[in-house]
């Protein structure tokens, strides 16, 4: 049986079962969520404007990621929201592999 999403986030392999699962019938994001997770990986420094384009921008006062995870059901959206605080579904390590990853498979 496959790990859950909250298993994958404390064991750190989220990153590598998203990349390894992409494109098969176990896959954890589909691909509006493999976007949304492309434009921030490309451009980390827009992660705001990522957010907020998709309406999943961290509320004044509120966990980080809630928005994206509670009202939008996004993975994505909670691991860009998420990151670089004390919650962050991602580590540096998986970061940096996702950014690798979308780096070499860039869209035209």
């Amino acid at each position: 049986m496959a790990p859950t999403v909250r298993e994958m986030i404390a064991s750190h392999t989220l990153a590598h079962e998203i990349i390894t699962r992409h494109d098969t019938n176990d896959s954890i994001l589909d691909d509006n969520e493999m976007d949304l997770l492309r434009q921030w990986c490309l451009h980390p420094e827009n992660a705001e404007t990522i957010l907020e384009a998709r309406g999943m921008q961290n509320a004044t006062g509120a966990h980080p990621g809630a928005l994206a995870n509670e009202t939008h059901g996004s993975l994505a959206g909670y691991c860009i929201a998420t990151y670089g605080t004390e919650r962050s579904a991602l580590t540096e390590e998986e970061f940096m592999m996702l950014q690798s990853y979308y780096r070499e498979h860039a869209h035209p």
